[in-house]
């Protein structure tokens, strides 16, 4: 496995680790509560539960609070048993100073038979499996005789939200005491067992309908005054309790928005959540731990083998996803954590590009600097793509090589003083190596004056053996304004051989563990360095093989050498003049016609019908070096006939 993948599995592994630790140590805890509160939608609220308030407008036509009981006993007495069941919101601990006023709310409670009154407790704990509590505040023995009583205690959350309520209650005392909502629940529905409730260490998550206000509310006084029918309790769920701001039984909710909810109205959204069997479940430390690990391993691999632009992609796609599947599963009853997926991903992310940075940018801008000294910037940005293509060994490819070489440098270097020939050498060099470049090639080593080039390897390209000779070409173009600067120096004999072959050859970094260089090996490599080097013997500029001919002769001019056996070879290949790119056409087509004419009479061994053929050429063109060379063949060859004549001509040179 590549090192940056070990690092990135590392980072995933570190973060993984952290983030669970800071979810388990409850950080960012008010966070995602937050991010969830966002998740709850409106809905319709259940027709069959009525709240009944008293707010300040019944406080102000009554009077101060609290109320003779005998005004409960009037409320009680007129909804007698049109509702199925009446959750009284409103605490009576203790005995009132006036004992008749508790014997008025007594008969009306044992009359009526279907209130439920609350129970309080001080301070309860949440423990494994339920919630704990004691010091309870009962309604005062006359009442709790003849009326149901449930705890009304809610779960506040450390950003003193009220979320939860204390619904699987154990009383220290050992008495009964069961939730305020259950209780009402059981009556309602007339059974003595709910069904199963889902709660968390005791405490049921309340999946609130709406915002306050979305449940009917009936004014106290409007009802005790008989102005509101009692059709609109019929069979239903009636709470009473308070709405007045000064009676401070108002709690902040997910959906209260800045507008506290009346402690009543979560009494009624409790009831709905478990008629409507709507529950909310929240993943367990372990799902959440798991997700944590996987999303980091993960995330931080793919941004590991991507760059930086993708991953930005990427990060706002699996953010932006996992976010819809967390609004999806709330949808659906389940509260995924938002915070530490979400933020581990980032921070991640953030990770990767600090190590690409300082570890990664840092390797590659060391392979950047080194790689500018033999490759293009196209094959370098390959290279620094894949940095595992600089490790030692090589693989067979089929690639053009080429090796160019100054004609006579050892007389040109007699001529100037050393620095100035060091002088000249650099600028053809660099100029030389513009070109390879600019052509999508690979520069593998100088050798003294000469230059070894490649195409086809790091980068696979199908015209390798046309970049090579249009490089080649431009090449020859560049040294004709050489030739013009170096006049200067007194230096007017300059030129240059090119020879380019194209074949299987091994490509790769050859060397040592500590020092290798990126680089050819193979036949092929030799035959296109006996290539420049014959073109000495035939007084041409560039040759190439017969093979990269094959490849580029719909795209070049190139004239048919000859058939040759390179020196150390004895099997020959067809070789061939480069001329220039595209067609030939008029005086040039005519003479390469009549050229190729004389050639096959030499090649099928008539030296003396070659020898006339070339010798006209040679009236017309007697510069022409190849000619010239068949004109003295044919004469020694008619002179003294090659025993066995097979059309291949064995070089005795480099």
């Amino acid at each position: 496995m590549p090192k940056k993948y070990i690092h990135a599995l590392l980072i995933g592994v570190v973060f993984s680790v952290s983030f669970s630790l800071l979810f388990y140590l409850h950080y960012f805890e008010s966070w995602q509560l937050r991010f969830s509160d966002s998740f709850f939608q409106s809905r319709p609220p259940n027709k069959n539960i009525a709240i009944i308030a008293i707010d300040d407008r019944s406080i102000q036509a009554i009077g101060r609070w609290p109320w003779d009981r005998s005004v409960h006993a009037k409320l009680i007495e007129y909804l007698g048993n049109v509702p199925k069941v009446i959750g009284y919101d409103v605490s009576f601990p203790e005995p009132s100073k006036d004992q008749k006023q508790d014997e008025i709310l007594r008969l009306a409670l044992a009359k009526t038979g279907n209130v439920v009154l609350p129970i309080t407790a001080k301070s309860p704990q949440v423990g494994e499996k339920e919630v704990f509590i004691k010091d309870e505040l009962w309604p005062i023995q006359q009442f709790a005789e003849v009326a149901d009583a449930g705890l009304v205690n809610q779960h506040t959350d450390v950003d003193n939200i009220t979320r939860q309520t204390d619904f699987t209650i154990s009383a220290l005392d050992n008495k009964n005491v069961e939730n305020f909502s259950e209780k009402i629940l059981k009556r309602y529905l007339q059974q003595t067992q709910l069904p199963f409730v889902p709660t968390d260490h005791g405490l049921l998550r309340i999946n609130f309908v709406g915002k306050p206000g979305t449940f009917p509310v009936f004014s106290f006084i409007d009802v005790l005054n008989k102005n509101v029918s009692l059709d609109e309790f019929l069979n239903k769920i009636v709470f009473v309790g308070s709405t007045a701001s000064d009676l401070h039984d108002n709690l902040s909710t997910p959906v209260s928005r800045g507008v506290p909810m009346s402690g009543v109205e979560v009494h009624a959204n409790i009831i709905q959540t478990i008629l409507e069997r709507k529950f909310l479940y929240t993943d367990s430390q372990l799902v959440t731990i798991l997700t944590i690990f996987v999303l980091c391993i993960i995330c931080s691999l793919l941004f590991a083998w991507l760059g930086i632009i993708p991953s930005i992609f990427i990060l706002f796609g699996i953010v932006f996803s996992y976010i819809i599947y967390t609004i999806f599963s709330f949808d659906n009853g389940f509260i995924r954590n938002i915070v530490y997926p979400a933020l581990s991903i980032l921070t991640v992310f953030v990770a990767q590009l600090v190590y690409k940075y300082f570890v990664e940018n840092k390797q590659k801008r060391f392979i950047k600097k080194a790689l500018s000294y033999y490759l293009s910037e196209s094959v370098m940005q390959e290279v620094l793509s894949h940095p595992g293509k600089l490790t030692l060994g090589g693989s067979r490819k089929e690639i053009t090589v080429l090796f160019s070489d100054i004609a006579g440098f050892t007389s040109i270097s007699e001529k100037i003083p050393p620095e100035t020939l060091a002088h000249l050498l650099n600028q053809y060099l660099t100029r030389m190596t513009n070109i390879v470049f600019n052509q999508s090639g690979v520069l593998d080593k100088y050798i003294g004056d000469a230059v070894m080039a490649f195409w086809g390897a790091p980068l696979d390209e199908n015209k390798h053996a046309l970049l090579a000779c249009t490089a080649a070409l431009k090449m020859r173009e560049e040294i004709e304004r050489i030739k013009q600067d170096w006049k200067k120096f007194g230096i007017d004999d300059f030129d240059v051989r090119i020879g380019i072959n194209t074949g299987d050859m091994i490509v790769g970094n050859m060397g040592s563990d500590l020092r290798f260089n990126y680089t050819l090996l193979g036949d092929n490599v030799n035959l296109g360095s006996r290539l420049e080097g014959i073109n000495k013997e035939y007084k041409t500029h560039v040759i190439i093989s017969g093979s990269t001919y094959e490849q580029v002769k719909d795209e070049v001019i190139a004239r048919p050498l000859d058939i040759v056996a390179v020196k150390g070879k004895a099997k020959g290949v067809s070789i061939f003049e480069l001329r220039g790119l595209g067609q030939a056409l008029g005086k040039e087509k005519e003479f390469l016609d009549k050229f190729e004419k004389a050639r096959q009479f030499y090649h099928f061994g008539n030296f003396k019908k070659a020898l006339f053929e070339f010798k006209e050429i040679y009236k017309h063109s007697s510069h022409d070096g190849p000619t010239k060379i068949y004109i003295k063949r044919c004469e020694e060859y008619i002179e003294l006939p090659p025993e066995k004549w097979d059309g291949v001509y064995h070089a005795t040179a480099k």
